[in-house]
């Protein structure tokens, strides 16, 4: 991968992607610009551009915020989507799933979890939800 392309972070108003972006920025000092901070909502342009990060809309249940904010990035990391409806959910990870193969990001990170057990046998549904992406994303 290029070490040119940029970092795209999903989830960057919450509590985990926030850290992830402080991190980025403040513990493994990368330069701002080459990192873009998303939100579903305009609204939070200047919260990331003040730092000198640059932002973009996109939002997993609204498809066409997804090529344009994707579009020439070379990492992705993705934070699984705050829906709790699992065929929702699943929807909406499958949008960026699919946008980002048609961008042709370069490498996916996705925030998941191991909740009840190892394996695809755990009967906590949102763990299924997980255990649904990380498949689409091997394939």
């Amino acid at each position: 991968m290029s070490p040119h392309l940029p970092i795209l972070l999903t989830g960057t108003t919450g509590g985990l992607g926030t850290t992830i972006l402080h991190h980025l920025l403040h513990t493994h000092n990368l330069n701002p610009a080459s990192i873009i901070a998303t939100s579903r909502s305009p609204a939070n342009r200047s919260k990331y551009e003040s730092q000198g990060v640059q932002f973009r809309e996109l939002d997993f249940a609204r498809p066409e915020t997804l090529g344009p904010a994707l579009a020439g990035v070379g990492l992705l990391l993705f934070v699984s989507s705050s829906e709790r409806d699992n065929a929702k959910r699943n929807r909406e990870h499958g949008n960026v799933i699919e946008a980002a193969v048609k961008a042709g990001v370069q490498a996916v990170w996705y925030v998941s979890l191991a909740f009840g057990g190892w394996g695809d046998e755990s009967q906590v549904g949102f763990m299924q939800a997980h255990l649904w992406t990380e498949e689409r994303l091997r394939e």
